[in-house]
């Protein structure tokens, strides 16, 4: 009886989805590491390079050291979303960031990707100072690309300004249609915080959690001081230059690392990992690279 009431169902409505009809389905990567998206990203972006329209490794690290940059910024948002709305605004900003490199061991060309958001119009994105930074290393040669949610890629045309301490950069990309986030700047702890990332390539995961604390601690050279903000919403490595966002769709912050609070192994009976620790740029560090047109 319940199969023939299922199959008149079927025949009177359709097939029903579990997901809104603009809501796309990822794929994650195969066995080799390596997704169907992700090969069309490649041959997208072999394409660019052919037609001599990516910046290289060499003009990258050049033009890391520019320190300001003149922006018009979008108006910070009053109003509170769902958090459906809020997954969606932070889709419409988000770009993956990174290299598509030659590799030193294989001589194949990969992509190594974090991501980013739009935060002025025309094409204007922020990611970390440590995504954009070119490993020689891991790299023979390598040019630098973004990639939209749906999968279209683009040239990043120039670094406009960058800060290795705070672990900001921003990029002029051809993305010219992505949605902007607003920057906010007057930040609480308790306020509730969401991220849409891709961490370790799981594509489009979107997570919620709230603002912890901000907390003064040394820059990765061990040196110049910054202040983060620790938040609870999930990442990864993959998610670094994410924005996080508030619950009215304004970018709080970004991404930028995680590490783990462990006891120490040189006890008797060490109890290993507490607790995850997550940090975040704030927006301010952001703001502090621009000046307003």
């Amino acid at each position: 009886m319940m199969r023939c009431l299922s199959a008149v169902l079927l025949a009177t409505v359709g097939w029903c989805p579990g997901q809104a009809p603009e809501v796309p389905i990822y794929t994650d990567p195969d066995a080799d590491g390596v997704s169907a998206e992700d090969r069309a990203l490649l041959e997208a972006a072999g394409k660019l390079r052919d037609a001599e329209q990516l910046l290289d490794m060499a003009s990258v690290r050049r033009q890391l050291d520019r320190k300001t940059c003149t922006l018009t910024l979008p108006t910070a948002k009053a109003t509170p979303m769902t958090g459906a709305r809020v997954c969606r605004t932070a889709r419409l900003a988000y770009v993956r960031v990174g290299y598509f490199h030659l590799c030193p061991t294989c001589d194949e060309w990969h992509l190594t990707l974090a991501g980013g958001y739009a935060i002025a119009e025309g094409g204007i994105v922020a990611t970390c100072h440590h995504v954009v930074l070119p490993d020689e290393k891991e790299m023979k040669t390598g040019y630098l690309i973004c990639a939209d949610d749906a999968g279209r890629v683009f040239a990043v045309r120039e670094v406009l300004a960058s800060d290795a301490a705070t672990d900001v950069a921003i990029l002029r990309t051809g993305a010219t249609e992505l949605a902007p986030l607003p920057l906010r700047t007057d930040v609480h702890p308790g306020e509730n915080a969401y991220l849409f990332s891709d961490p370790m390539g799981a594509r489009g995961y979107f997570s919620t959690g709230v603002v912890n604390r901000f907390a003064r601690e040394k820059a990765e050279d061990g040196v110049t001081p910054r202040v983060v903000m620790n938040v609870s919403t999930d990442w990864a490595p993959g998610s670094s230059g994410a924005a996080v966002l508030d619950e009215r769709g304004n970018a709080i912050g970004h991404v930028s690392t995680i590490s783990t609070l462990d006891d120490d192994p040189a006890e008797e009976e060490p109890m290993g990992t507490f607790m995850v620790l997550r940090r975040a740029v704030r927006a301010r560090d952001v703001v502090a690279l621009i000046t307003p047109k």
